[in-house]
């Protein structure tokens, strides 16, 4: 018995061959975008992390990157518990605002305004002792 293909199978085996590498083309296209957004939520911890101090929030995203749902979950609630506590929530600004001071004393100009700040301040501070 030989295999015969007609033109109708023929037809069919190109669309088949179409379908699939169009298939794949797509689902390599859609994880491009989900690796793309897990690179960005990286930068985004590292960001949050070295420039502004956060702690809580860097570890959501880094949880999302590496596709820790549970972990992101997690997290979302440690830091609301954070954000309900007013001493954890004062440590947390206080932190991160310790974290934001270094970095712009580093700048001379930033030194300036700060300084500028602080005497205007002074007053206010003085009046409510």
């Amino acid at each position: 018995m030989d295999l015969v293909i007609g033109p109708k199978d023929g037809a069919l085996i190109v669309l088949a061959v179409i379908t699939a590498v169009a298939l794949v083309g797509w689902l390599f296209r859609k994880d491009d975008k989900i690796e793309g957004r897990r690179k960005e939520a990286v930068k985004i911890a590292q960001f949050l992390r070295e420039q502004v101090g956060l702690e809580i929030m860097p570890r959501f995203f880094t949880d999302y990157a590496v596709g820790d749902y549970s972990g992101m979950w997690a997290e979302a609630k440690s830091a609301l518990s954070v954000l309900d506590s007013p001493d954890l929530r004062d440590a947390t600004i206080r932190r991160s605002l310790d974290t934001m001071l270094k970095q712009r004393l580093n700048d001379p100009q930033e030194v300036a305004r700060l300084a500028e700040l602080v005497a205007k301040a002074k007053p206010a501070a003085a009046n409510a002792a």
